[in-house]
């Protein structure tokens, strides 16, 4: 009775052992890094490129494969990485798409229950028009829009995301009418701009620079708060009379992870974070450096989602 008694307990242990023994060794399999959007937006490219840099520089011991989910914003990604409930499956989020899944999407699980475990960067998007457009700057689409109600329709990746609620907010300040039509990235709403399908497009910088290079796109206005150093011709939104500044930024959560897989992510992607090749592809991409972790992410999350929520509710995209 007595082995019976030790041998149940050795079970047990087993059994525990095994269940969070992933804890103590992880990563113990491959990593999935997983992107709301198809290939060739934003959100991938950056995604990609903090991969390439893991593998790199040797900082995880697992391989990392990048795995596209798009649909839905970021609820496909999202709901993704809740069935697996694995932190070995992480979603790297652009942060307006994010917030807005949660209004608009079922999405498994609570809010709190995707914590941010980084933050990269500060990202805004730009908006631009093809050159053989019969406008050349932002005043002039405005005057188009005017005289021809609903003739400028404006792409994004995902409904919900920046570039949609960019659009928005700038058609409500300048007293226009705009279509809106949703894409499978920003990389593909570019296409669309560069094909003459739509007319407007607020998205990435990075989506859409190397049409600017070959003078095929013209970037014509900025949300930001300032010009950019890079860009000291492109104007301000608030500059040419429309009170829009809304920015997004980039980063990575995980579905319920242990405090000890936040804090391995968070110390990887810091390597990556201060890595020279990594601090030139978000200058060369007209990103901004701003890395945060911990309670101060989330604090930020939790601020964005207060100034995301109402103007969602105004734009119809929460769900009742």
């Amino acid at each position: 009775m007595r082995f019976a008694k030790i041998l149940s307990v050795a079970f047990v242990l087993l059994a525990v052992s095994v269940s969070f023994g992933w804890a103590a060794a992880y990563p113990s399999k491959p990593i999935e890094f997983v992107v709301h959007t198809s290939p060739g937006g934003g959100s991938d490219i950056f995604t990609r490129m903090v991969a390439e840099m893991i593998k790199q520089d040797n900082l995880c011991s697992q391989p990392i494969t990048v795995v596209n989910k798009p649909g839905g914003g970021a609820a496909s990604a999202l709901n993704y990485i809740a069935e697996r409930n694995d932190p070995h499956f992480v979603h790297f989020y652009a942060m307006a798409s994010h917030l807005s899944a949660f209004m608009k999407a079922k999405i498994q699980g609570e809010f709190e229950d995707y914590v941010p475990v980084a933050m990269f960067m500060d990202e805004s998007n730009v908006f631009a028009i093809n050159v053989e457009a019969p406008y050349k700057d932002l005043k002039g689409l405005i005057a188009y829009a005017k005289k021809n109600p609903k003739k400028i329709t404006a792409g994004f990746g995902s409904i919900g995301g920046t570039g949609h609620l960019l659009a928005y907010m700038l058609a409500k300040k300048a007293g226009v009418e705009f279509n809106y039509l949703a894409h499978k990235s920003g990389g593909e709403a570019v296409i669309g701009l560069l094909a003459g399908r739509i007319q407007l497009v607020p998205e990435n910088p990075s989506e859409m620079l190397q049409h600017v290079k070959a003078g095929k796109l013209k970037i014509i206005g900025d949300p930001s708060e300032k010009r950019h150093p890079d860009m000291p011709d492109v104007p301000t939104l608030k500059e040419l009379g429309y009170d829009v500044v809304f920015g997004s930024a980039r980063g990575v959560v995980a579905f319920k992870p242990p405090e000890e897989v936040r804090v391995y992510w968070a110390g990887v992607f810091k390597k990556v974070f201060d890595n020279e090749k990594f601090q030139n592809f978000m200058k060369e991409n007209m990103m901004t450096p701003n890395y945060k972790t911990g309670p101060e992410l989330v604090r930020f999350f939790n601020d964005k989602y207060k100034l995301v929520r109402p103007i969602a509710e105004e734009m119809g995209l929460v769900k009742k």
